[in-house]
């Protein structure tokens, strides 16, 4: 009788290969909202192995946690040009324009917005410390020595659109899901694939967004399960291509 271990992600073309038995280990796959998965992962420990945000395993791990272990197979990356949100009559045409600006954001940690912090100085000179950030809701982790985050009743997407920030930084919008003629919102970078590639050209980087990850009892149980998880990832995206 095979072993079973579960494991939870995004639901992605790359991804519909990888339950099966391999070497004695049924891997099953479960597909869930990855916020939530983060979150629950971060607060709960509740799962056995599952994709998780990058920037938050690198700070978990600066901490010295033991409970969890990342194994290098990266599900999910992307460029982080086309987070930056105002809205359409925003005077604001460039990055280089948000010097001294509210800049929401939902979580500061997440690695969406890590990745676009350094796309803003790296690229466009802006440094963090440049802009006044606001937050709404609970943050995964306590706010850095030197950070200051302004904490806003209210959601995010409103409060752009009702004029009290200036911008948003966040993956996706409920304003996208609109008909184009109904939206209120616009891209801060007007040609977000021009950027891209321009940064890619620059810095030769395709940023990695999320990993895999293991919890520590799971590895007691099931030595062997980074190789065969690695190896389930990786024949599911040769299937998948």
């Amino acid at each position: 009788v095979p072993e079973t271990i579960e494991v939870t992600g995004g639901d992605y073309e790359h991804t519909l290969g990888l339950a099966g038995i391999r070497d004695g280990i049924e891997i099953r796959y479960a597909t869930a909202p990855l916020r939530d998965v983060f979150l629950r992962m971060l607060t709960e420990h509740c799962y056995e192995a599952c994709e998780f945000s990058l920037s938050n395993y690198l700070m978990l791990k600066d901490r010295g946690a033991d409970w969890l272990h990342a194994i290098p197979v990266f599900p999910y990356r992307a460029f982080r040009h086309s987070t930056l949100y105002v809205r359409k009559d925003s005077p604001l045409q460039e990055p280089a324009d948000l010097h001294g600006k509210r800049v929401g954001v939902p979580d500061f940690s997440m690695t969406a917005a890590v990745w676009t912090r350094g796309i803003l100085a790296d690229q466009y000179g802006v440094q963090w410390q440049d802009l006044r950030w606001v937050v709404s809701g609970k943050q995964r982790f306590a706010t850095l020595s030197g950070v200051t985050l302004e904490a806003a009743n209210g959601d995010l997407e409103a409060l752009l659109v009702e004029g009290k920030v200036d911008a948003l930084l966040t993956p996706q919008t409920a304003d996208d899901r609109k008909p184009a003629s109904e939206r209120k919102l616009r891209s801060l970078i007007a040609d977000v694939q021009a950027a891209e590639e321009a940064y890619l050209r620059t810095f030769d980087v395709y940023p990695i967004n999320h990993v895999v990850v293991i919890r520590s009892d799971t590895l007691q149980r099931l030595p062997r399960l980074p190789r065969v998880l690695f190896e389930a990832y990786e024949q599911a995206k040769a299937r998948a291509y």
